[in-house]
């Protein structure tokens, strides 16, 4: 473990509870619209950040391995800090897309200065755009975050007069689900606005 990695496995415990991942869940079919809880979007400002992360094929409910690889593999390029912040990017809607050609990735914030670290081989590397983002902050066990996807994408921007920009729905975690009551745990989904 050590040899292939650069951490003991103490070491990498240590490193990984200050760090949050996902376990995807896949969205179940639409929910009728009375059945459908409301959820509070607020559109913001987000800059351009650069993300590393590491591909995943497949099912959405596996790609926390892929979490704890990237996360292990940063640690040992000092990459990690206060300021490093997790997502997940999520490609197609697993409702129309067969599940062994889902497309995701577990990603992290990186600062300009670390690009020269990391191998480009390795890593995806995403720039997230500048831009106007509607932001749902989801609070709830990771497999009900359904439901908040249903109602952003499904009710609240076919009717607010907007339309989803060029950049996947991207989820950000903010805190970490080793530590926390599942009912505490906060997601922030964000949306690329298009603009005129």
């Amino acid at each position: 473990f050590a040899k292939a990695y650069g951490f003991t496995p103490a070491q990498y415990r240590s490193e990984r509870k200050t760090h949050c991942y996902l376990e995807a869940e896949p969205s179940p079919p639409a929910p009728h619209v009375e059945d459908m809880t409301m959820f509070d979007i607020e559109i913001m400002d987000l800059p351009e950040m650069h993300l590393i992360g590491l591909e995943h094929i497949g099912d959405y409910m596996q790609i926390g391995h892929k979490f704890d690889q990237l996360f292990m593999q940063a640690g040992t390029l000092g990459l990690l800090n206060q300021h490093t912040r997790s997502f997940g990017l999520y490609f197609g809607d697993p409702q129309s897309v067969p599940i062994e050609e889902l497309r995701s990735a577990a990603c992290l914030s990186i600062a300009d200065s670390d690009l020269d670290k990391i191998k480009s081989d390795v890593y995806v590397e995403k720039v997230v755009p500048k831009g106007q983002y509607a932001t749902l902050l989801f609070k709830g066990p990771y497999p009900e975050i359904s439901k908040a996807y249903s109602w952003m994408f499904g009710e609240w921007l076919p009717n607010s007069g907007l339309q989803a920009g060029d950049f996947p729905p991207m989820e950000e975690y903010l805190n970490d689900p080793k530590e926390t009551a599942p009912e505490e745990l906060l997601t922030r989904i964000h949306c690329l606005i298009k603009t005129a």
